[in-house]
């Protein structure tokens, strides 16, 4: 009976009647909510610091983990706790913000949108302006607006060479645009080549400024540097804003002769480790410093002209005292392409490129979480350790063949593409494309 007036009542209608029911009718639901906030551990005992539970989960804003992550923590739960100390059960997986699961609602966005671009050349300097245009859906019942406008917001990108002191500067555009392959003017000119051979890395600042230079006069070879910073350009984050940002710093030994360029760079990230980041008991993740290098080249054969790159990049460990995620350990990551250009095919203004390219991937990596599932009744709080492999069950490989010509002011793209193993993931299925497109000069 006196447990009966410590539970939560329901004592309206029917239930009102004493007679039958005394104090009312147990409310089950009510008795079974958290009092107060709910809060996750970031000690090991209950006294210890805690960080509220609304606010602690695990971001990955880079296709680079794949399914890693999805699939380390399986059907694992973790508990938190309301302000008695009362435990509640929550899935893992739901804290978990998977990256294909970000960017499979915008699927599509691409055919309501046109990548624009305006280009003034002089014999000194090149400068070129873009953006996405949005296509006119008066007509549609309905059109996400409110997306497409923040999509092309983010999208905008200048960038500017000059000639004449061998210097470059670019905005809300990877910043190897002139580097790499991309010293070679035919392949920097073609825009559609930037998001398979740019160096990975500078993905992870695209959305801010670089600068470089080029220092020549050296005998034997040039030396190139470049500094940028700013937030990432990963597909993800053209819509919803994110706030890990990234300085990388790159050096890059330009031979004169048919010797491969050498890339040797480091990148900061101040909350996330290759766009793996956390908040709240998850957080653990700040200033991660990565190192890369890198081999590309391009060279005339048969025609035509080869080209290629490769990288390679290894971040620091990580350990901490507080909070789930204990240690980051062994992350390596990767990313190649390899291409052919041929121009002047059936007339003098045409060309065809093929290329095959991996978009960046994690090769190798552990996630140490520790995290609590029980909780006896004198308050003691068991735990449960797991490691968690990073690299994810497949390897994305991108195949892509393009013919571009033109006629009078009217130019057009035929396009023709294979994916396989879509986002680094297995179980997906492979996808072959085409697109074909105009544009009309005036």
């Amino acid at each position: 009976m006196f447990l009966g007036y410590l539970l939560p009542q329901i004592k309206n209608g029917v239930y009102a009647d004493k007679a039958i029911y005394g104090q009312g009718l147990m409310d089950l639901n009510a008795a079974t909510e958290p009092v107060g906030q709910v809060s996750a551990m970031m000690s090991l005992n209950l006294s210890g610091p805690m960080a509220p539970a609304i606010f602690s989960n695990i971001q990955l804003t880079s296709p680079s983990f794949g399914d890693a992550i999805s699939n380390g923590i399986g059907n694992h739960s973790v508990i938190f706790f309301d302000e008695l100390d009362a435990p509640f059960r929550r899935s893992l997986g739901s804290l978990a913000s998977d990256y294909r699961n970000q960017i499979i609602n915008m699927d599509g966005f691409e055919s309501m949108q046109t990548p624009i671009s305006y280009i003034v050349t002089s014999r000194e300097t090149e400068l070129e302006i873009g953006g996405l245009q949005t296509h006119n859906f008066s007509q549609e019942l309905f059109t996400p607006y409110h997306l497409l406008n923040a999509r092309a917001d983010k999208n905008h990108f200048f960038s500017y060479y000059d000639h004449s002191n061998n210097s470059f500067l670019s905005h809300g555009l990877n910043g190897s645009w002139a580097m790499g392959v991309f010293q070679d003017s035919e392949l920097r000119s073609k825009k559609s080549l930037r998001s398979q051979f740019s160096n990975p890395w500078l993905n992870f600042s695209a959305t801010g400024t670089t600068f470089g230079s080029t220092f020549q006069g050296l005998q034997g070879f040039d030396i190139a540097v470049a500094l940028s910073s700013g937030r990432n350009k990963f597909k993800a984050n053209e819509i919803f804003g994110e706030r890990n940002s990234s300085t990388v710093a790159l050096l890059e030994i330009q031979p004169k002769s048919s010797i491969p360029s050498f890339q040797l760079g480091i990148m900061k990230e101040n909350d996330a480790s290759l766009g793996l980041s956390g908040s709240g008991a998850f957080n653990g993740s700040n200033n991660q410093l990565t190192s890369f290098a890198g081999l590309s080249n391009s060279m005339n054969l048969i025609g035509g002209k080869l080209f290629g790159s490769f990288y390679w990049g290894k971040s620091n460990g990580i350990s901490n005292e507080l909070g789930m995620i204990k240690s980051l350990s062994n992350l390596y990551s990767s990313a190649f392409g390899v291409g052919f250009l041929k121009s002047s095919i059936f007339n003098n203004v045409d060309s065809f490129i093929v290329t095959i390219d991996q978009p960046i991937r994690i090769e190798s990596g552990a996630l140490q979480l520790n995290v609590p599932t029980y909780r006896t009744k004198e308050k003691n709080v068991l735990f449960h350790s797991m490691s968690l492999d990073l690299d994810p069950s497949g390897r994305e490989v991108h195949t892509k063949a393009q013919y571009f010509s033109s006629y009078k002011n009217v130019g057009f793209g035929l396009t023709l593409g294979y994916k396989s193993d879509p986002y680094h993931i297995k179980f997906m299925d492979d996808y072959l494309y085409m697109s074909l497109g105009f544009n009309i000069g005036f």
